[in-house]
Order: C-alpha cells, then structure tokens, then sequence
C-alpha cells in the first residue's frame, strides 16, 4: 500500500533534455514548406474536367461578342467609362425599365467568362444525370451571369428551362432597345447556344412590373413580343408564381434537379422578410420563409433540390477567386483555382 505523501507515478530514470528552440523552429518550417509545396504542385494539375470548364468559358465570351457586335451595329454600345471591357453587356445608369438601384462594379465582374467554368464546376459537383433539366432564372439585372450560367449547363449536356425576368437595376439589361431576351435572341441566332426562354415575366415589384413607369412596364411587354414571347401577367406573386410552375411543368415534365437563380429577382426569392439575406452560392438545405410569399428558391430547396443563388457578385468573386471588375477580362483557362484540382472554397469541388 502506497505510503502518504509519495507521489503516485515517480521516476527516478533522469529527464531528457527537451528539442533545442532552433531545431523545433527548423522542423516548423519544413512542414509548412512541404505542405505549401504540395499544396502548389496540386494546384497545378488541372481539374478533371477542365476541358469541358474552358468550353463553357468560350461560349460565354463568344455569346458576349455576338452581342457586342449587334450593339455596336445599332449604336447602343455603353461609352468606354462604363463599359471599358467592350462586352455590351453594360447598360445605362437608368432607363424607363430601370427597376433597382444597381452596382456597375458587380454588373462588369459578372462578365468575366471564367464565371462560366466556375459555374459549371460546381454543377459537375453535383453529378446530375445528362440531359437533366435545371430551371435558371434569368434576371436582366445580370446579363454577364445569365450567359455564364446557360453556357455552363449546355456545355455539360444539361437542358436549360429559363425564366426570364425582364426588369433590371441599373447597368443591366436595361436598354429598352436591347433589353435581355434581345440579347438571346441573337446569340441563338448566331448558333451559340441552343438554349431558348421557356417563362417570361416582367419583373419588378411582385414580379408584374410593379414600380416601373406605365411605359417602362409597355417596353418590357413589347420586348418580349417582338422576340416571340407573350408574359405571364397576374394579380399577385403567388397567382404568377402557380403559373409559371405550370410552364415549367410542361417544360419539364419530369421536374427540374436543380435551380440557378441570378440576381434579386421577386419570382426567385420571395417576399420574405429576411428574401435579400439569401445565402449566395450553394444552397442545399431547406430555406425558411418569414412573413411574406416564398419565391422558386425556397420552394426548390424545399424539395431537396440543389439552388445555386447567384445575387452578391462581388461576396461570391471573392469566395470562388474571380477578380473584381477586371480590366481586361482575363485569359480564359489561366484561373488555377477555377480550372486547377484544388478547391478554393466549399462551394466549388
């Protein structure tokens, strides 16, 4: 039995000296260099479908030149101030369709075409079967991230369903002249893309052109006529929104996998109370909806279906390692953090 007072472990072998300070500080930074090393060579082998990343970018730079090509024919271009990158996919600060307030700095940084690799990056995450139907809405606020997100589906077999929400903020597509589903129209026309809006709505307050000037309102309905659309016109949000799930339906007899949901637009986040703080980029949980009508992006995620939310331009550069407002566009395939193995954040694997 142990005595009183004695300790109950006890060496009597003498203590080993401890690691000099140097040498712990040299074994420091060895690991750190070797993990730097590794984590530069990773970053150099390219992600395995970077082929497919860089295809996705050039058609979204090509659809941005067909459409600067048929501005600059109809003398509709931007000045150089606004739009110093030529890809006429900058309007005015305000228009008779002007919805929002906007950010020119967001609305240029979205027409960066690595968006469009960034984009279908994350979708190759997803590993949807091909030929899958994905609903994107398409807000003239974002006509850079409209293209980027229908370059990437058709690039990987997807088949796109698009809402096209007319009304723009400032510096969109929010010419009356050459408004958003001008611009598809004519990079269909040129054989670009495929892909052709299935759902036109106006846009704005409750997404009926609420807010906008009686004739702003006239211009997007002539709008979509003149490119072959006749919008969805209703009493209120929930009225609009069980239509337009009817046209999806039809479109989309087998249910969309997925949503990509570009801008603010009131048919995609609802009128609820906390709608603008949406988490940006992937959503794959359930979203609450507090006083208020939900939007498409609550009802997907209710089903358990991806939404992939692109509103904070600037917030979700920084998190997938786009620059802001570049000048000029960069070098498509030359981002090692869009087209390289190595993950920047969760949202792109």
């Amino acid at each position: 039995m142990r005595p009183a007072g004695t300790p109950i472990w006890r060496s009597d072998s003498p203590r080993r000296p401890a690691m000099p300070l140097a040498w712990m500080i040299a074994l420091a930074c060895l690991c750190i260099a070797t993990w730097q090393g590794v984590e530069w060579q990773i970053a150099r082998w390219p992600h395995p479908r970077a082929d497919q990343l860089r295809a996705a970018a050039a058609i979204a730079k090509a659809a941005q030149e067909e459409i600067a090509r048929t501005k600059a024919r109809r003398q509709l271009l931007q000045p150089e101030t606004l739009d110093p990158n030529r890809t006429g996919l900058i309007g005015p600060d305000w228009s008779e369709t002007t919805t929002t307030l906007g950010d020119a700095q967001a609305k240029r940084t979205a027409t960066n075409p690595d968006l469009a690799a960034a984009i279908a990056r994350i979708l190759v995450g997803l590993e949807l079967r091909p030929g899958a139907r994905i609903a994107i809405i398409a807000s003239g606020s974002f006509p850079g991230a409209n293209i980027a997100a229908i370059s990437a589906v058709e690039i990987l077999g997807l088949t796109p369903v698009i809402i096209a929400s007319l009304g723009s903020s400032m510096f969109g597509a929010n010419d009356p002249d050459f408004g958003w589903l001008d611009m598809e129209t004519a990079v269909r026309r040129a054989g670009i893309w495929q892909a052709r809006t299935s759902v036109v709505v106006l846009g704005g307050e409750s997404a009926n052109g609420g807010g906008l000037p009686a004739t702003g309102r006239d211009r997007l309905i002539e709008a979509a006529r003149r490119n072959g659309f006749e919008p969805i016109l209703a009493q209120d949000l929930s009225d609009l929104k069980r239509r337009v799930m009817t046209m999806i339906d039809a479109s989309a007899p087998e249910g969309v996998v997925a949503l990509i949901n570009i801008g603010g637009a009131v048919l995609g986040i609802g009128t609820c109370l906390d709608a603008y703080a949406l988490p940006s980029g992937l959503i794959t949980r359930k979203l609450a909806c507090d006083r208020g009508v939900s939007g498409l992006v609550q009802d997907i995620a209710a089903h358990d279906r991806p939404v992939l939310h692109l509103l904070n331009i600037k917030r979700l550069a920084l998190d997938w390692g786009l620059p802001h407002d570049p000048i000029p566009l960069p070098t498509i395939g030359e981002n090692r953090g869009i087209y390289g193995r190595l993950p920047l954040s969760p949202d792109i694997h």
